[in-house]
């Protein structure tokens, strides 16, 4: 346990340094720009949060055949794949380019694309990077370069660099943080000794990585197209204005998604051994109550980011109410991530978990429709909601194991978070927002996230 708890905390001391950096840039920069350049950058950012799948799953594969491997040494092909991905990113762009001057390609779209294909090269190497290390439970070079990353691009927002007599477009701006990023990429690498491999060797495993990763990157693309359907939606079928608004309720909950991503990543080489050593029915109870504390946390927090919103942001008010709805989302997101989707890969139920995900993609199709032509925003951000509810309920019944234990831990999670949830928004909203209502609201949070997180405290003698 203790183990455990120290990688933790070597890999969340880094991590909440970046977070509070994303904290401080997503109240500041939508007041340096305009509504229409907020709604372009985040237009940016939701496009580009596919570029792993120009990786062809490759690095999902490895991620799980390294994390099975008992040595904390890190693998010997590690910088011949690194090599091979610049190559392969290289010659993307370099087809694009060619696209780009034998088709009318509008300008915009030639901006948006080079900017997501500059954005993949520097993602995907230092993804393979960061793999590499979390296999090998080596969090310390992870966490100083998530530090690194975040002191940068808020130190960048906070100079006042996209103000609008400065010119130069927020997306590039972006570019230019995430290319430091990935020259940081390497400062942890100094922890990193690697060789490289004969050609054939290298080609011949990520052949297999390829073929044994493409389930797991269809599911990864689903997850993703899940997670931004509202949005996707929302830009196609609503004004910039309106994408603005309902961007803004998204970046709200940026941290808490970035913390479910983080914990995804974290919780891979754990719940692989729990599954191998048939552990993982004793330790998901604990989980469970652990990610209920945290996002009663998130709610909490949600009547501070209430009061910044009022005071300095007043264009963005409208978002608050989207947001709100948005975040009780949450509670079911981080589960899939975190528990559902790791052990669908280490129980090797990956095509399993696959159809799960098209079931849940098709009707997202469906219900993101019927919202769109709706043209509320709020209505959107409910038909999210739903979405994750479903495929939370499909994926406990189908995917994990399936015990009296689990049933009955699924049951009152469920519970937990509809009578949390409904209350924290009833009181949120009571006489018209009051100030009382959501100080009510905050302590509620707060008590029933301690009562949460110190279950597994007390329980903390039977993890190992």
């Amino acid at each position: 346990m203790r183990r455990h708890l120290w990688a933790a905390a070597q890999f969340g001391a880094g991590n909440a340094i970046y977070l509070l950096f994303s904290a401080l840039w997503t109240f500041e920069l939508p007041r340096q720009i305009t509504v229409e350049r907020f709604a372009d950058w985040r237009l940016f950012v939701v496009y580009s949060s596919f570029v792993g799948a120009l990786h062809g799953g490759a690095l999902d594969a490895l991620l799980y055949r390294w994390s099975r491997r008992r040595s904390a040494a890190v693998p010997p092909s590690l910088w011949s794949i690194v090599g091979v991905l610049a190559i392969w990113h290289v010659v993307l762009g370099a087809l694009w380019a060619l696209a780009c001057w034998w088709f009318r390609v509008p300008h915009p779209l030639i901006g948006l694309v080079t900017a997501i294909l500059a954005y993949a090269l520097i993602w995907n190497v230092v993804t393979c990077l960061q793999y590499a290390m979390q296999a090998g439970r080596r969090f310390l070079p992870l966490s100083l370069f998530a530090a690194l990353q975040g002191t940068f691009m808020g130190s960048l927002v906070l100079s006042g660099l996209f103000r609008p007599e400065h010119g130069p477009r927020a997306e590039w701006g972006f570019i230019g943080s995430a290319a430091f990023a990935g020259g940081v990429a390497f400062l942890p690498a100094a922890w990193v000794t690697g060789s490289w491999v004969a050609a054939g060797q290298l080609l011949r495993l990520l052949y297999r990585a390829v073929l044994a990763g493409f389930p797991i990157l269809v599911v990864n693309l689903l997850l993703i197209a899940l997670l931004n359907a509202d949005r996707i939606a929302v830009s196609v079928g609503f004004s910039r204005v309106e994408f603005a608004m309902y961007a803004f309720a998204a970046s709200l909950l940026a941290i808490a998604n970035s913390l479910i991503s983080v914990g995804a990543r974290f919780a891979v080489p754990y719940v692989t051994r729990w599954v191998q050593g048939r552990l993982f029915e004793d330790r998901f109870g604990a989980v469970q109550s652990l990610l209920f504390g945290s996002w009663a946390l998130l709610l909490g927090a949600f009547v501070v980011v209430r009061w910044i919103v009022l005071r300095y942001l007043p264009a963005y008010v409208p978002a608050l109410r989207i947001a709100f709805i948005m975040a009780l989302g949450a509670a079911f997101a981080g589960p899939i991530q975190i528990l559902h989707l790791n052990y669908a890969r280490a129980a090797r139920r990956t095509w399993r978990s696959t159809a799960i995900t098209v079931v849940a993609g098709i009707l997202a199709v469906g219900a993101m429709a019927f919202c769109v032509a709706t043209r509320s925003l709020a209505l959107v951000a409910a038909g999210s909601v739903a979405l994750f509810v479903t495929w939370w309920c499909l994926g406990s019944c189908f995917v994990l194991p399936v015990s009296p234990q689990m049933c009955l831990t699924h049951a009152w999670y469920f519970v937990a978070v509809a009578i949390l949830g409904a209350g924290w928004l009833w009181l949120l909203q009571a006489d018209g927002g009051s100030r009382a209502g959501a100080g009510i609201a905050g302590a509620v949070c707060v008590v029933a996230a301690a009562i949460s997180l110190a279950w597994p405290w007390r329980a903390a003698s039977k993890l190992a």
